[in-house]
């Protein structure tokens, strides 16, 4: 996991790496819980590799962003503006 701040607002990026060699591809991870500090209080976006749209719920709590994401594919991106 990686985070990137500007202008516009804070980017995290998740790589899985939960490779299966039998199938030959990335296990989706079934839930993720992200908590994000220090990020603007607006809009969520999310981004994946596959161009499926990413489930997640989202919570505040204080200073806190509290993602919880369902079936993590290999490559996410998180946008909070």
């Amino acid at each position: 996991m990686n985070r990137y701040d500007s202008e516009e607002g804070a980017f995290i990026h998740l790589l899985n790496y939960d490779y299966d060699e039998e199938k030959d591809r990335v296990k989706e991870i079934p839930a993720l819980e992200v908590v994000v500090t220090d990020c603007p209080d607006g809009r969520i976006e999310m981004y994946r590799l596959d161009g499926r749209e990413q489930e997640y719920i989202a919570k505040r709590e204080g200073e806190k962003l509290i993602l919880t994401l369902r079936n993590v594919s290999l490559y996410t991106v998180i946008a909070v503006r």
